[in-house]
């Protein structure tokens, strides 16, 4: 019996498989959406997968996975925060040369994004945000001036909000802006 995270990975692939058909034959809506299940799918197998010396290969190979997955799902963040797990450790050196890359094309597209979800928690100490983006549910904690980290919390606290951010090098979410979304 195969482990769960190796069926996990399985079934990504396979829907990697069913997003390059859909794309073939002209569903773009099709194959975006294979992607994407393609893409939580495997994110689940690299965080499950355990970390030992029987598995480490394949932990690679999956956080790998999961960071191309990520990106061109237009996940970016992920895709850093992958990117950087990956790199994190003692990768094979062919992963470890398939993850800078990723970094890079990453950092050239200053790794900016947007999202709209509920401002939940604010951490004053550090001046950090967390919003759930409505879209995926996943959470984001965001880097904000310490200048604004108080009229923040009193604008937008509990409010849905929508936010324009940046990745700094070290895979930091950095606010740009932030606003009441509609």
């Amino acid at each position: 019996m195969k482990p769960p995270y190796k069926v996990l990975h399985d079934k990504a692939m396979e829907f990697v498989d069913e997003s390059k058909l859909a794309k073939m034959e002209g569903n773009a809506s099709a194959a975006k959406s294979f992607l994407e299940k393609a893409f939580f799918l495997e994110k689940e197998a690299a965080l499950t997968t355990p970390t030992n010396e029987n598995n480490a290969f394949a932990k690679y190979l999956y956080l790998r996975s999961a960071a191309y997955l990520a990106y061109e799902s237009g996940y970016l963040l992920d895709a850093l925060q992958f990117t950087l797990l990956g790199l994190s450790g003692k990768p094979p050196n062919y992963v470890k040369k398939q993850l800078e890359s990723l970094q890079q094309k990453l950092h050239s597209k200053n790794a900016s994004f947007q999202l709209i979800g509920l401002f939940t928690q604010a951490n004053a100490k550090n001046n950090i945000i967390t919003v759930e983006d409505e879209a995926s549910q996943q959470i984001y904690l965001i880097q904000v001036p310490t200048e604004q980290i108080q009229e923040i919390v009193k604008n937008f606290w509990s409010a849905k909000v929508a936010i324009d951010a940046k990745v700094s090098n070290a895979g930091v979410v950095l606010l740009e802006n932030i606003r009441a979304a509609a």
